[in-house]
C-alpha cells in the first residue's frame, strides 16, 4: 500500500508539471481510478478469447530486446559489441565468439535451404492434391510460410526458410567472414551485424500494439510508467551522440551526420509535395483495371491486398488512412527520412477473382498477451472483421450491366432451400453461385491508398528495426522525429511499423536503409488515455478525426529549462529516443518543419486525396501548431510565423460558395482538391450536409443549424 501511495504522489507531481492542459488534460485526481478501470476493461474484453487460445496456442518466441532487457540510453552508445541470434549471444569483439557466430550462421543457412526444399515439396503435393479434387474450391493460392513451424516431434521450432530471413543470414555470413579475415574493420562491421541480426530475429516475433505483455498487477502499481509514454524529458547534459560537431555555441543548429535513418534533404522549400519523393506525376491507378495477386501478408487492422498493375506489384489499402498515409509519406520523405511512398486513388478497378472476397481478412494481426501475477489470462488481437462488400461500389458484368454491392452479394450467395447464406459466406467455396459468378467481369471498389511493392534488384527487405535498441535513442534524427510525429499527431510509433532494407553494391559491400513504412495514424487525438474532447469522454488514442486534432501540441516553459515542452501528444508505446529528446533536438526538427511553406502543405493535402473542406481545416491546424511550436521553442526571432496575428479557429468554408481549395506547385502548375459534395466547414468544425438541395447546401455557411449535422471526416 505504501508503494502505491508513493507512486500516486509521484504521478500527481509528474502530471502537474508536464502533462496536457486544457480540454485534453487527464484529470489528476482520477488517474489511478482510471488505471484500474482500464485493467478491468482489458480483462473483460479479452476473457472471451481464452478458450480459443487454449485450442490454438500462440507460440511464444523470445524477442531479441524486451522491455526489461533494454539498455538505458547512457549504456547504448555502441560500446556493446554483442549480437543475438537464435537465442545465443555472441561477443563480436572476441575472435572466438566471431568464429562461433560464423559457424552458427552457416548452420542456419544450411537449415534454411533444407526447409525451403521441404516447403516447395509440400506446396507441390498440395497443388497436385487440389488439382485431383472434384469439389469446388478456391483457386490455388500460395500461402505465406509462417515463421514458426512444427517439428517431427510436435515441438514448435523456427522456420528459417522465408526469403527475408535467408537474405539476412546471407549478409551476416559475408560481413562476419570479412571481419574475421581482416578485410573489413570491426568498427563499421559490428554495428551492421547487430542491426541485421536484430532484424532477422524480429521475423520470429508477432508485432504488438502498446506492449508485448500487459501484467494487470503492474498496471495498478506502475500505471504511471506504463501509460505515460512521454516525449521530451531529456536535457542538455545528454546531447545526441552523432552530431557533426560539438564545438558550436548552439547545438540545436547542428545536423546529425548522414546515416541510414536520415539524409540531408537539400532545399526543402523547392520540393513538389503534390506528387512527392522527387517524382513527376501521381500514378493513374484508377485509369485501368488491375489483377488480384494475393492477400497482404503483413500485419495491420485495415483490409488490404496485393495486385498486379502495369506489370508491377502494388499494395491496395482501404480505410480511414487512405489519405493520411499518402500525406505522411510526402512529409517524411521531404524532410530526409526513408519512407515507403503512398498515393491516393479515388477508386480501384480490379478483375474479378473470388479470392478478393475469401482472402479479404487474411492479414496477420498484432497481439498483446494479458497476464495476472505472470499467469496467462488471454491475448488481445487487433483482428476486427471487415465485410468486403462494404468496400465494393459495384460490379461490372460481362454484358456491360452493373450490380451494386447489395445485388452482388445476393447473386453470389443466394438463399438455398429457403435459408440465407451462413455468416461470412465468402470463406465457404460451396456457398458461391457459379452461374452468377461467371458473369462478373470486374469490381469497382472504394477509394484507397496504394504503394508499389517493387524494389531494385539489389535491395532486399530483411525484417524490422527498433527505436529502443542498439544506440538508437542517442541519434538526433530519431529524437527529433518525436517533434515531427507530434506535429502530425502520429501516435502509432513502434518497431512493427518499421522496415530494414539491405542493399548490396557492385563491390560486394552492404548498405542498410531504416525505413518508416506506416505513417497513416495522423490528425486524431493522442492527448491521453482517458480525457474530455469537445465535452465528451474519450478513451484511447485514435486517428483521422480532424475536428479532434487540437490546435497546438507545445507549451511555453521557463527560460533555461532544456526539456522539450510537449503536450497533448503520446505515442502508443514507450519510444526511448522520444523520451530522451531535449530542447536542442526539438529545435533542430522545428527548423526542418519550418522550411515547409503553407503552399507545400496545401499541395500535399490535395495530392493525398483529402476533400476540400477537410484540407482547409487541416492546413489551418497544421499552421497553428507550427507557429505555436516556433513561439514556444523561442525561435520566433529567427523564423517567421505564417500567421503572425494568429489563425482563425472559427473559420467557415463551403466549396460550393467559396470556390475550390487549390495550391500552386513549385513549377507553377495549379492543383485543386476534390469535393465530396457533403462536407462543409462551419465555425472551425467539419460538418456533413444532410440535405440534397444544392442551393440550400450553399446557404449552410449563413444558417448552419438548419442544414447540417456535426460530424468528422
Amino acid at each position: 500500500m505504501r508503494s502505491i501511495i508513493i507512486c500516486c504522489r509521484e504521478a500527481l507531481e509528474d502530471y502537474s508539471k508536464h502533462e496536457p492542459r486544457g480540454r485534453g488534460r487527464l484529470l489528476i485526481s482520477r488517474f489511478w481510478l482510471r488505471a484500474a478501470l482500464i485493467a478491468a476493461v482489458c480483462t473483460i474484453t479479452t476473457t472471451a478469447r481464452t478458450d480459443e487460445l487454449a485450442r490454438h496456442p500462440v507460440p511464444v518466441v523470445q524477442h531479441p530486446q524486451t522491455e526489461t532487457q533494454r539498455p538505458t540510453p547512457d549504456a547504448a552508445k555502441r560500446q556493446d559489441a554483442t549480437a543475438t541470434l537464435n537465442g545465443h549471444r555472441f561477443d563480436l569483439s572476441n575472435a572466438e565468439n566471431v568464429a562461433a557466430f560464423v559457424q552458427e550462421v552457416k548452420r542456419l543457412r544450411s537449415l534454411s535451404k533444407e526447409e525451403k526444399a521441404e516447403s516447395k515439396a509440400e506446396k507441390k503435393a498440395g497443388k497436385e492434391a487440389e488439382a485431383g479434387a472434384t469439389q469446388d474450391v478456391d483457386p490455388g493460392v500460395e500461402k505465406d510460410q509462417a515463421p514458426v513451424r512444427k517439428a517431427a516431434t510436435g515441438k514448435s521450432e523456427r522456420d528459417w526458410s522465408p526469403k527475408k530471413v535467408r537474405n539476412g543470414l546471407k549478409a551476416l555470413e559475408q560481413i562476419a567472414e570479412k571481419m574475421q579475415s581482416g578485410e573489413v574493420k570491426p568498427v563499421p562491421a559490428i554495428p551492421m551485424i547487430q542491426e541485421i541480426a536484430w532484424a532477422v530475429e524480429s521475423n520470429f516475433v508477432t508485432p504488438y500494439f502498446w506492449r508485448s505483455r500487459l501484467e494487470l498487477a503492474d498496471l495498478l502499481i506502475h500505471g504511471r510508467d506504463m501509460t505515460l509514454n512521454a516525449s521530451g524529458r531529456g536535457n542538455a547534459s545528454n546531447p545526441a551522440s552523432n552530431l557533426a560537431t560539438y564545438s558550436a555555441p548552439d547545438l540545436s543548429k547542428i545536423d546529425p551526420k548522414p546515416s541510414t535513418f536520415w539524409s540531408p534533404p537539400g532545399r526543402i522549400a523547392d520540393k513538389d509535395l503534390y506528387v512527392g519523393s522527387g517524382r513527376t506525376e501521381i500514378p493513374d491507378f484508377a485509369g485501368s483495371i488491375c489483377t488480384y495477386s494475393g492477400p497482404h501478408k503483413g500485419y495491420g487492422v485495415h483490409p488490404s491486398f496485393e495486385v498486379e498493375w502495369r506489370g508491377e506489384q502494388w499494395k491496395v489499402k482501404f480505410g480511414e488512412e487512405r489519405s493520411s498515409g499518402p500525406f505522411g509519406s510526402r512529409i517524411y520523405s521531404a524532410l530526409g527520412y526513408p519512407t515507403e511512398m503512398q498515393d491516393y486513388t479515388p477508386e480501384v478497378k480490379i478483375r474479378w477473382d473470388r479470392r478478393i472476397l475469401s482472402e479479404f481478412n487474411s492479414r496477420q494481426v498484432n497481439e498483446m498477451r494479458i497476464t495476472l501475477l505472470k499467469l496467462p489470462v488471454s491475448t488481445v488481437r487487433s483482428d476486427p472483421y471487415s465485410d468486403p462488400f462494404d468496400y465494393i461500389r459495384y460490379a461490372v458484368m460481362k454484358d456491360g450491366s452493373r450490380a451494386d454491392a447489395k445485388s452482388l452479394r445476393a447473386g453470389l450467395f443466394p438463399h438455398r432451400n429457403g435459408k440465407p447464406a451462413r455468416r461470412h459466406p465468402e470463406t465457404d467455396p460451396a456457398a458461391y453461385d457459379g452461374a452468377f459468378e461467371i458473369r462478373i467481369d470486374y469490381l469497382v471498389m472504394n477509394d484507397a491508398s496504394i504503394s508499389s511493392k517493387e524494389k531494385s534488384s539489389d535491395s532486399k527487405e530483411i525484417g524490422f528495426w527498433d527505436y529502443n535498441s542498439l544506440g538508437h535513442p542517442e541519434l538526433r534524427e530519431l529524437r527529433g522525429l518525436a517533434i515531427l510525429d507530434a506535429w502530425l499527431d502520429n501516435w502509432d510509433v513502434r518497431w512493427g511499423n518499421n522496415r530494414l532494407n539491405l542493399t548490396r553494391a557492385k563491390d560486394g559491400t552492404y548498405r542498410l536503409e531504416h525505413v518508416v513504412s506506416d505513417m497513416g495514424s495522423l490528425f486524431g487525438n493522442s492527448s491521453g488515455m482517458v480525457r474530455q474532447v469537445h465535452g465528451k469522454w474519450k478513451q484511447g488514442l485514435y486517428d483521422n478525426e480532424p475536428n479532434d486534432y487540437v490546435w497546438s501540441f507545445t507549451h511555453s516553459q521557463p527560460a533555461g529549462k532544456t526539456t522539450a515542452p510537449i503536450r497533448d501528444y503520446m505515442p502508443d508505446s514507450r519510444i526511448d529516443p522520444f523520451y530522451e529528446m531535449n530542447l536542442d533536438d526539438a529545435r533542430w526538427m522545428a527548423r526542418q518543419i519550418a522550411q515547409l511553406s503553407e503552399e507545400q502543405l496545401k499541395a500535399a493535402l490535395i495530392g493525398s486525396g483529402f476533400d476540400a473542406s477537410t484540407a482547409r481545416l487541416l492546413v489551418e491546424k497544421l499552421v497553428a501548431r507550427r507557429d505555436a511550436m516556433i513561439r514556444d521553442f523561442r525561435l520566433d526571432g529567427e523564423i517567421a510565423l505564417l500567421r503572425p496575428k494568429g489563425v482563425d479557429k472559427h473559420l467557415s468554408y463551403n466549396p460550393e460558395t467559396d470556390g475550390p481549395f487549390a495550391a500552386i506547385r513549385p513549377g507553377g502548375e495549379k492543383c485543386v482538391a476534390r469535393t465530396d459534395g457533403e462536407t462543409v466547414l462551419v465555425k472551425g468544425e467539419l460538418r456533413t450536409v444532410k440535405i440534397t438541395d444544392r442551393a440550400a447546401a450553399a446557404r449552410t455557411r449563413a444558417n448552419p443549424g438548419l442544414s447540417v449535422t456535426r460530424g468528422s471526416k
